[in-house]
């Protein structure tokens, strides 16, 4: 797997990917983010909030990111069968993180579920926390 990072920039409000980075950013391990501006190095740690690629993409070839928000899981996983719907549309919407050294899907009132056993093509990547925060709220499916 390719290590990557994107950045989410809570003072811009802005979504930054590893082809926006260029070669004056630095992501230290840790979590440090900083700017090289040709005469010293700044440090934005405070203001950015650093997620890990997955490694895997969507069913629709989406890169899938600690942060994203995804749907329509169908996931057989220990003997039962997770099919996790919203009421209203029909969906259930999970977050994806980092957890006790892997990466998770967690759902309201559903148990989470661990993607390293997950078929990717049953995922897709609807928005992430910080720009679609709505999406994570409403009545428990």
């Amino acid at each position: 797997m390719k290590v990557k990072f994107r950045i989410w920039d809570k003072i811009e409000k802005k979504m930054y990917y590893p082809q926006d980075f260029d070669e004056k950013w630095v992501i230290q391990l840790g979590g440090t983010v900083g700017k090289f501006n040709g005469k010293t190095y700044n440090t934005y740690t405070d203001e950015c909030v650093v997620m890990l690629y997955v490694g895997g993409r969507d069913k629709n070839g989406r890169e899938i990111y600690e942060g994203d928000i995804v749907r329509e899981f169908n996931q057989n996983y220990n003997g039962k069968d997770f099919v996790l719907h919203d009421t209203e549309t029909k969906y259930y919407y999970m977050l994806v993180k980092w957890e006790e050294g892997g990466f998770i899907a967690e759902g309201r009132g559903y148990e989470t579920i661990n993607l390293r056993y997950t078929d990717f093509d049953e995922v897709e990547v609807v928005g992430n926390i910080y720009e679609n925060p709505e999406l994570l709220e409403g009545e428990e499916g």
